[in-house]
């Protein structure tokens, strides 16, 4: 379907700059598509700018939640980077225990805790 839009004698001049030997419609479909382009890229690069904002504000808390955990005498664990897989627990499996006791690793950590 075939549509005529009025448009300026400069954006005309400039339409038919771009189009060459293409057509009104590629023309106008090529500057869209450049203009979409251009909103998903300011779009990412806000995204992103967003995530570096938070991370920050987050690096300031976690700064002073060690702070004042330190002025408190609280031991603030390091969060691992790397899991030790040397570290085993033994299971408790002592068949007097409920299903749900049995071979779960947590009542052997808390009994090792004494």
């Amino acid at each position: 379907m075939v549509k005529q839009i009025m448009v300026r004698d400069e954006i005309y001049r400039r339409l038919m700059e771009i189009k060459g030997d293409g057509s009104f419609s590629d023309a106008i479909n090529f500057l869209l598509d450049a203009n979409m382009d251009r909103v998903r890229i300011s779009s990412i690069s806000a995204l992103a700018q967003a995530i570096e904002k938070q991370n920050k504000l987050l690096e300031e808390l976690l700064y002073e939640v060690r702070r004042l955990n330190s002025k408190l005498g609280i031991a603030t664990p390091a969060a691992p980077t790397t899991i030790n897989h040397a570290t085993h627990v033994t299971p408790v499996t002592d068949e007097n225990l409920p299903s749900y006791l049995r071979d779960n690793p947590w009542v052997s950590i808390l009994a090792a805790k004494k």
